[in-house]
């Protein structure tokens, strides 16, 4: 039994997301690696006993290490906001750059390398003139993980960016064309831009509630779980578009090509389906109370256990 909840709980604070577990998660890891480093190294690397040096010399060394650390964080983190303002129109830059800001990477990053910095000075503090030798393998081996955790999140970050970048220039109307973008979880809520192209892209739990966007083409398109209500979508491409457990409560999609698509246990109560092209889509277990589907056509489309009830019609009787 205490061995299941300890799996239990590895598993749990492996899986968290939220900035300060995610701080504390990564500061365990890195206490423990190098414990098990430490432990390790007299049998078979001795590695610690090459770290002890004299007072003074670790005095230089910490004091090398935090200022160091603050270099590497402050190039960094300057150089993505340069990049941010240079790349983000004017119009949406604010509200990017905060939600860049309090992004869970950002803040994460930055809490590592203040606990770093700060374990160094407080090192650097403690050290007594009377003391002849100190082991500085911790403040290096911290300060060596915490760069491999760096170079990897550089990217997060930088992907971060450039998506808010895109939301940023949806919004605005000065971008109509991001085929292939990875957009997951963007909020577009009452967006206004009509024919912007999202072939290919990844738009999972990405909100589109009371969005306006006709003849737009989401070909080929990840929208799974993604939340359209009352949305105008009208005269719009969804060619093989993954709908999969989407929100599509009182939706616009009318005149739209929905061939191929998917809509697996999809939420569409009271949508407009007017005219459509659902040739060959997957309606398995959809929602459809209530759906408008005059002139809609359905030849070859996967309709089992679909809700038509307030509808009254199946399409395929």
């Amino acid at each position: 039994m205490r061995l299941k909840l300890s799996t239990e709980f590895w598993k749990a604070l492996i899986r968290v997301d939220k900035p300060l577990l995610v701080f504390i998660r990564t500061l365990i890891f890195a206490h423990l690696i190098s414990t098990i480093i430490i432990w390790l190294s007299p049998f078979f690397f001795n590695i610690s006993g090459n770290f002890i040096t004299s007072n003074t010399s670790a005095q230089y060394i910490l004091s090398a290490l935090a200022q160091s650390q603050a270099a590497i964080i402050a190039i960094v983190f300057t150089a993505l906001l340069i990049f941010f303002q240079i790349s983000l129109g004017l119009d949406s830059k604010k509200i990017a750059m905060d939600d860049f800001l309090k992004s869970r990477q950002v803040i994460v990053i930055i809490s590592l390398y203040a606990y770093s910095i700060g374990y160094d000075l407080v090192l650097l503090a403690l050290i007594k003139t009377k003391t002849t030798e100190v082991n500085v393998f911790w403040p290096i081996a911290l300060m060596v993980i915490l760069i491999l955790y760096l170079i990897p999140s550089i990217g997060i970050m930088v992907r971060y960016t450039h998506k808010k970048v895109l939301v940023g220039g949806i919004r605005i109307g000065t971008q109509k064309f991001v085929q292939g973008a990875d957009l997951s979880g963007a909020s577009f809520v009452g967006i206004r831009s009509d024919g912007i192209k999202f072939n290919e892209s990844d738009l999972s739990g990405a909100i589109f509630n009371e969005a306006c966007l006709h003849e737009s083409d989401f070909t080929d398109t990840d929208l799974k779980e993604a939340k359209f209500s009352k949305s105008d979508l009208s005269n719009s491409n969804f060619f093989r578009a993954d709908f999969n457990k989407a929100d599509l409560w009182m939706a616009n999609l009318s005149g739209g090509n929905l061939s191929g698509a998917k809509f697996r246990k999809a939420a569409m109560w009271n949508v407009n389906l007017s005219g459509v092209n659902a040739s060959d889509a997957d309606f398995t277990r959809a929602d459809l109370g209530g759906a408008n589907l005059s002139g809609a056509y359905f030849a070859g489309a996967i309709l089992k256990n679909a809700n038509f009830s307030s509808y009254g019609v199946n399409p395929a009787s």
